[in-house]
């Protein structure tokens, strides 16, 4: 896929934001410091070629980590956490980079350590090949793992979490934000998230998200986490397999949103409740899912 001359990796702008443990994609039934939330969302898996230049291959990982969690409940597919706790958990190996060029297989793009961005036109505010262990430039909460030789970074969500990774430095309310990503396996979800505000309380969060997952019927789902209480703008049957890989993109722009999956229009949306935020990678309820490549594009 054409591109750009992509910016140093871990570029950021703005202040440090207050950053917060774990995410709940659920309404709450909190009791005795523990609760539930949902965010209506589907799990993700990704189809196409992934190809690294250098000899290194793009290929998911298995997460594995640390993260402890209060008990929370889901249902029908939804986003689902407890007042939970995590801790990040990376396990770095020696980082590989190699000097090649993007390229596309199948109609997808990935890159590990390339010289191009992998949406062209892009301006970029913010943007990972994970070449480099991306705990430098990223806040990763929940139990995640880099391969730094195949350029991924993979989470590993359990049934009652939320897990999260974000810029750790950048302040923006307009952007389009762009992951490759595919569900290694579990009934659960891989998201991408834009105006994220990580709160101190895990169940006070809020953004908008789009979401992929295995289990039929709706397999994408898009729409927003308002204070934990979950509102989908809407759904689509796309299928969606273990081990392939997908481009999803996420616009926000004022108070327009648009949702796209390889490079598809699934939906718009007329929102001002959330004008500020960060954007986001995840997974939540049981979903194993790798990531790629995570860009962050000024509008």
């Amino acid at each position: 896929m054409a591109g750009r001359s992509r910016a140093p990796l871990g570029l950021a702008l703005g202040p440090l934001l207050a950053l917060a443990g774990c995410f709940s994609d659920t309404p709450p039934t909190a009791s005795g410091g523990s609760g539930s939330a949902s965010d209506a969302s589907g799990s993700t898996s990704t189809s196409g070629g992934s190809s690294s230049s250098g000899g290194a291959t793009a290929s998911g990982s298995s997460g594995s980590g640390d993260a402890s969690a209060s008990s929370g409940t889901s249902s029908g597919g939804v986003e689902s956490s407890g007042d939970a706790t995590t801790t990040a958990t990376t396990t770095g190996l020696d980082p590989t980079t190699s000097g090649g060029d993007t390229t596309t297989s199948g109609g997808d793009t990935t890159t590990t350590g390339g010289d191009l961005l992998p949406i062209p036109d892009c301006d970029p505010l913010f943007f990972e090949d994970f070449s480099s262990d991306p705990i430098k430039t990223m806040t990763l909460n929940g139990a995640w793992k880099w391969s730094g030789q195949l350029g991924t970074l993979t989470v590993d969500s359990n049934e009652t979490q939320n897990a999260a990774a974000w810029p750790t430095l950048l302040s923006s309310s307009d952007y389009e934000v762009h992951t490759y990503l595919r569900i290694e396996s579990g009934a659960g979800n891989g998201t991408l998230r834009a105006r994220f505000i990580p709160t101190p309380n895990p169940l006070s969060w809020s953004y908008y998200y789009l979401a992929l997952r295995t289990a039929a019927p709706d397999t994408v789902r898009w729409g927003k986490l308002l204070q934990n209480q979950p509102s989908a703008f809407g759904s689509d049957q796309t299928a969606i397999s273990p081990g392939e890989w997908h481009t999803v993109s996420l616009k926000a722009m004022a108070d327009k949103l648009e949702f796209r999956l390889d490079g598809v229009l699934l939906g718009t949306q007329i929102d001002s409740d959330l004008l500020n935020g960060l954007p986001a990678i995840g997974a939540y309820a049981g979903a194993v899912v790798t990531f790629d490549w995570f860009l962050v594009c000024a509008v």
